[in-house]
């Protein structure tokens, strides 16, 4: 089976190829990492006008949105708008380690971790999900504003494990070792329910992820009024002769081959993109076909 694709082109936003950079203050890590950008973008309808928008996590863990202006098949996306939040009365949360002042409004999750657009408390509306200021998987809820635009209000945590606790993915003491968080959601096991799956790991969050782990799976056990209890499975892919896992691999789960069941489509810190097909990925933890 083989997948081709035309040649690569470098989106642009307000007529400006699309390039994130640090600069002397935005990296936790330092000046050094200045021209970096870690840009983690989702592909989705954020406004909800019926054409494709890009809202993505970056260095800085400013959450970025790229409004679609052209159609759905002319896409032109207009300059980035980084996403606020109506704090309400309560006091704006940051993460430790900071090397700038944000604006009072400004929404600052973990920095390199990619969101997802999911309508997970099943108001008509896309909600934000992605790495809290204290690495927990968090659910930013949705409202329209005044203006006519998609607000956000402050994190609720839907995501537990089987004891109830809220799901923390980064608990580093080094505040640069933690985020670089990226995960899908997809019903992977074929039971009805929404699982994830995410990049390599481990379940304590305290540990690097440059551990050469392919992948991690969380089966949903039950769901109650919009909260979800997860299992961790761990590594997905077993298999000694793979290593994929680095800073920030990325996985998403797509049919690739058509045949009705999911695969998963990452890119990796080698540089490139790779698929790994269901029945390959079923032979490897030598359990049967969902």
């Amino acid at each position: 089976m083989k997948k081709k694709f035309k040649p690569v082109k470098r989106l642009e936003a307000n007529g400006q190829i699309i390039r994130i950079q640090a600069g002397e203050f935005g990296s936790v890590q330092g000046p050094g990492e200045a021209r970096w950008g870690y840009l983690c973008p989702e592909a989705c309808d954020w406004d909800m006008d019926g054409d494709i928008d890009i809202i993505a996590g970056t260095v800085s863990g400013e959450n970025l949105f790229f409004e679609n202006i052209g159609t759905k098949n002319k896409p032109v996306l207009a300059s980035a708008k980084r996403l606020t939040i109506d704090w309400a009365d309560t006091q704006p949360v940051y993460p430790e380690g900071m090397r700038y002042k944000p604006a009072p409004d400004a929404l600052i999750t973990q920095w390199r971790c990619k969101p997802v657009a999911f309508d997970w408390n099943k108001d008509g509306l896309p909600d934000y999900l992605t790495i809290d200021e204290k690495g927990m998987l968090a659910c930013y809820p949705s409202f329209w504003k005044t203006d006519g635009t998609l607000g956000l209000k402050p994190a609720t945590y839907p995501f537990t494990d089987e004891n109830g606790v809220p799901l923390r993915f980064c608990t580093n003491e080094i505040p640069g070792r933690n985020g670089r968080i990226k995960f899908s959601l997809a019903d992977w096991d074929n039971d009805g329910d929404i699982d994830i799956i995410r990049n390599g790991g481990f379940e304590d969050g305290k540990q690097n992820l440059d551990n050469g782990c392919n992948f991690v799976y969380l089966e949903c056990l039950k769901s109650e009024n919009n909260v979800s209890a997860f299992k961790w499975h761990g590594e997905l892919i077993k298999s000694d002769c793979i290593r994929l896992q680095g800073h920030t691999d990325s996985p998403i789960t797509f049919d690739v081959d058509g045949n009705g069941s999911l695969d998963i489509i990452s890119g990796c810190e080698d540089g490139n993109i790779y698929f790994f097909l269901r029945e390959w990925i079923d032979s490897k933890n030598n359990s049967p076909k969902f």
